[in-house]
């Protein structure tokens, strides 16, 4: 699942690798490979929050992209809420560490209205938070 596993720092230990998202693509060139930094967790753990991501519920998903139009500079018309994502991709997912095993990780990404990165916020297996500001729960 997770590919390219590398250490990639000469700072830390944290591994660097990236994974194919079944549902987020990249609006752009249809990338569809989303880059993962693993801080202090084990790739079993990592894999998991990969599966998470990548198994998200439609209500999850129409949660995430309302929140991304939220966080957006621009006005779009959309038909849907999902079409946000022609818009928009996610490039980099953070695992974090967790009191328990629940899957817990930041995903953030760009969309074409600037350089303000917008981020999802998953606390043990929830949708906690989406917008600007996800740097706080790092």
């Amino acid at each position: 699942m997770i590919e390219n596993l590398c250490s990639c720092t000469l700072a830390t230990d944290d591994l660097v690798g990236e994974f194919k998202s079944r549902i987020f693509k990249d609006y752009k060139s249809d990338y569809d490979y989303i880059t993962i930094y693993l801080t202090d967790k084990t790739i079993e753990y990592a894999e998991k929050c990969v599966e998470h991501f990548n198994n998200m519920h439609d209500e999850m998903i129409d949660a995430i992209c309302k929140g991304v139009i939220k966080s957006s500079t621009k006005e779009y018309e959309l038909e849907n809420v999902r079409d946000i994502l022609k818009h928009f991709c996610f490039d980099a997912m953070y695992t974090l560490d967790s009191e328990s095993d629940e899957i817990s990780y930041i995903v953030e990404g760009v969309g074409d209205w600037g350089k303000k990165k917008t981020g999802i916020v998953i606390k043990n297996s929830n949708l906690a938070y989406v917008g600007i500001d996800y740097e706080e729960f790092i």
